[in-house]
């Protein structure tokens, strides 16, 4: 899933390494919201970068939505 991900982003003219993606997915997942799937994380994930978010603040950004269990 993220390979694909990361693919898509490629794909959008986002670059990113595979190993900040996870690890921001790794961030986002220690918070543990009930709902939360790596898919749907990956997905809100895409977005925020391709609507151009850098990866700093689509990761805090979701960690927040995660804490409020929006996640």
């Amino acid at each position: 899933m993220t390979s694909n991900a990361w693919q898509i982003l490629g794909n959008e003219g986002v670059s990113e390494s595979l190993q900040n993606i996870m690890e921001g997915m790794n961030r986002i997942f220690t918070i543990g919201g009930r709902n939360q799937t790596y898919s749907k994380t990956l997905a809100v994930y895409a977005t925020y970068r391709t609507r151009g978010l850098p990866h700093k603040e689509a990761v805090d950004d979701m960690v927040e939505l995660a804490r409020a269990g929006l996640l």
